[in-house]
Order: C-alpha cells, then structure tokens, then sequence
C-alpha cells in the first residue's frame, strides 16, 4: 500500500485535467434502504487454495500475506481439477480412475492447515464426482448416484470431523447444468441425494448449488429447483457479462452495473416454487469467462479498469439483495487479483478495493445518488463505527466530484482512500472538500472511499 501525504494526494489530484460540469454526490444517512453490504459481498474464490504449496503447509508467505491484506469476508474453494488425481497441484483425489477412490486427507489437512487465518466465512464447493463414477460423457452413471452422495458426505467428515473445521456453507458440483441441458431434474436429484448425506454427518451446515453456469437458461433452471429447492439452503450461480474484447469500457460498465439483475430473476423464480428462505450467492463474476488462449484474455481484468469493474459489479448485486458474492478469483495469470502466486504474488489494482471495501464498506446501505452515474457511481453504508461513501469514476476521463453530504458535526474527521492505477492512497480529507465547498479531483478509472469516522447526520 502507498501512503501518500496529504499535499501531495490534493495537489497531484489537482493537476489533473477534468472535463464537464462538476458531479454532485447526495447521500440521505436518514434514508436507509432495508439492505446490509456484509462481509459475504466482498468475497473471493480461492483457486489456489487446494495446494499446500502455495496456500496451506509449507505454503507461499507472499500469497498467504496478500490474500490477508485484501481479506474477503468469505471464500469459496473452487477449482476445475479438485476431482483429479492428488499428484496434481489442486487435485484432492486418491485413485479417481479406479473403484478405490477416496479423498486424500493428507493432503486436505496439508492444504488447509494456517491458510487464511484472518478468518472468512467458507464456501467449500465439490467440484465434481471421480472419473470412476462418470459415464464418459460428463455425467454421473445413475447407479453411482448414492456413491456420489456418500463421497461428498465423506468430504465433510474430513474436514469438520476429522480436522475439526466448521465451514457453514457447502456447494454441490460446480456449473454441470451444460452438461444436463435440458435433463436437470437429474442433476436436481443428485443434489438432493448429496445435501441429506451432508446433513446426516452435520445437520449445522447449509447445502446449496448448484453453482449455474447460465443461470438465465429458463429450462435448466426450473429443472433443477423443481426437484432441488426442499433442500436448498442456497442457490449459487455464476455469470460473465463479456465474451468479446471488442466491447467498449462503457459497455463493460453498464454490463456491470446490470449484473443485479441475474440476481433478481433467480429470486423471482425461486418464488415461483417456494415461499421458503433461500439465500443466493453469484459467486463467480469477472469481466470475461475466455482464458484458454491469450488471443482471447481481456487484459482490463488485471489493471485498474478490473477493480472499477468489480465495485460496480457488487454494489449493483448488493442492490438486487444478494446473500453473497465471489469474484474470480484471488489470484492467477487471467483473472486474479494477485498476481500469479508462484511470481510473487504481487497487488494488482483490484486488491486495494478489496482491502478498503472488506475494512471500510460493510453496514446498513443508505440511499445516495450521482447526478451524473455515467461518469461517476456512488454506494453508501453506515455503522455504529463509520460512515462510508464509495465513488467510482467510469467516465474514462479525470472528473471532478462535488460532495452534497457534509455531516452536521463539523470535528467528524474525513479520510479519502483512492485506487487507482498507481495503486492506493490515503489521506485526511480536507474540510472544504468534505463539506462540498471544494470539488474531489478524482482520477481516470479511479475509486474513492470517503469515511467519516464519528456520526455522520
């Protein structure tokens, strides 16, 4: 993190060439909206969280260091290869190939041991069924189905019974509705057969899935939750507004600032089914699912415009009443907000938001407002402890921001915290700024938090 003085944060914002009418910034702390920003908001997939090299013992002390300075709130263990061969670095695996198959608890308790000891809550997601009990074809045989279901009930013994881990959120398979496109009412059934193996081991825990890859495909999911939702405690999904790096940043912005809306259908059409409480949790979401060829990675996801992406993605899911949210992912070559761990694993910008959101942005969501939410967005939150205001400049030019909410108390002190493309800043905000008589010079594609600490009405 840069800490930068005071004069020279103001005077460098000053220097900057700002175009248009100043931005007016409104925030009504009387106004709240019924919703929390919670720590589940600002979570992360762990990719490289199945690796003792890199996140357990003996562990990569820069990738363990870096994943505590952002601090996700929550976590969710995902990657593709969970279900290989534990010869391979994210495989977790005994003999999948074979009738012999097992979890590799060494392994596991090697991968877990001292990873993230700041504390998040857990997702953990099992990915898939072991090559033995696949037909070929990506599916699991029918008569395996009771076999899958004790395999995920035996990962829970492992790691609640036998390590003595309490992970309250537990995902079955991982994006299979393509694969059961238009046949999800067996993927229903396989749920619901691996949710009550899971309870009978600890009835504590919340079962869930079944992490949708294409949530907004009608069929899969009516499929799923027709048989699915009496033992749903939560339905996740995932979704990747791009697949083309020809799309412009103010189309990626508005695809962003949409992305509540997967959020709101899901809840619709769980109702459709059931009255009973099921939380959502979109917990993959970046700019642009393609990664397998470099001609086709969209490399704003690892520079400034990711993090002004990734604010706009989760104040527009907050907004929708999403229970959580994980972006992908915590850090690799393509999507990370790390560099890829085994170079050092180095900040990228987007760590810095995920620092100053998970210390900064979490308490009950008051109504604020842009005049202008094209060039720059707004998301407030207060607490017993501090009251935040979040701006995001999307208008792909410095802006100038004029701040209508100056707090009746006038010794409320006031701290700028700014990403941007230099990384982060933090400085006590002048009072004529904080008090709207001076505008904020904020960067291009840039993010400002506003704290005042103290009540701020």
């Amino acid at each position: 993190m840069r800490f930068l003085a005071a004069a020279l944060v103001l005077s460098t914002f000053a220097r900057a060439a700002t175009f248009g009418a100043d931005v007016q910034i409104s925030v009504d702390w009387q106004r709240r909206t019924g919703l929390d920003a919670t720590p589940l908001h600002f979570g992360l997939n762990v990719f490289q969280g199945f690796d003792p090299a890199i996140a357990g013992t003996p562990g990569d002390p820069a990738y363990r260091r870096n994943v505590a300075y952002m601090r996700p709130g929550m976590i969710r263990y995902h990657h593709a290869f969970q279900a290989r061969a534990s010869t391979e670095s994210a495989g977790w695996i005994l003999d999948p190939q074979t009738e012999h198959y097992r979890w590799d608890e060494a392994k596991i308790r090697a991968a877990l041991a001292g990873a993230y000891p700041f504390n998040p809550v857990v997702m953990m997601s099992v990915v898939s069924w072991p090559a033995f009990l696949d037909d070929g074809a990506g599916k699991l045989k029918p008569e395996h189905y009771d076999a899958f279901a004790a395999f995920c009930a035996d990962l829970v013994r492992i790691i609640h019974r036998d390590l003595g881990y309490r992970f309250p959120y537990w995902e079955v398979t991982n994006e299979k509705d393509g694969v059961y496109f238009g046949d999800c009412r067996e993927l229903g059934e396989i749920y619901v057969r691996a949710a009550r193996a899971m309870r009978a081991v600890d009835p504590t825990i919340k079962v869930g899935g079944p992490a949708f890859g294409s949530p907004e495909k009608g069929v899969n999911f009516e499929e799923f939750v027709a048989v699915a939702h009496a033992e749903l405690d939560f339905i996740s999904y995932h979704q990747y507004p791009s697949s083309s790096l020809n799309d412009s940043d103010a189309k990626i912005w508005d695809l962003a600032q949409s992305l509540g809306t997967i959020t709101t259908n899901v809840q619709r059409k769980l109702r459709e089914f059931t009255d009973r409480p099921i939380e959502t949790f979109h917990n993959e979401y970046n700019i642009n699912y393609r990664w397998r060829s470099a001609a086709v990675i969209d490399p704003r996801m690892t520079t400034i415009k990711g993090a002004v992406f990734d604010a706009l993605a989760m104040f527009s899911m907050i907004e929708a009443g999403v229970t959580g949210i994980a972006a992908w992912n915590e850090g690799d070559a393509v999507f990370g907000k790390l560099d890829d761990p085994m170079d050092g694993s180095g900040k990228r910008p987007a760590a810095h938001l995920y620092h100053i959101f998970n210390t900064w942005m979490t308490g009950a969501v008051v109504h604020s407002s842009s005049t202008d939410p094209k060039r720059v967005a707004s998301f407030a939150v207060e607490s017993d402890r501090v009251s935040s205001v979040a701006l995001v400049n999307r208008a792909g030019q410095p802006c100038s921001v004029r701040l209508t909410f100056a707090p009746q108390n006038k010794k409320t002190r006031a701290t700028l915290r700014l990403v941007s493309a230099e990384g982060l800043a933090e400085t006590e905000l002048l009072p004529a700024i904080a008090a709207g008589d001076t505008p904020l010079e904020l960067p291009e594609d840039a993010i400002a938090v506003v704290t005042f600490e103290g009540s701020a009405h």
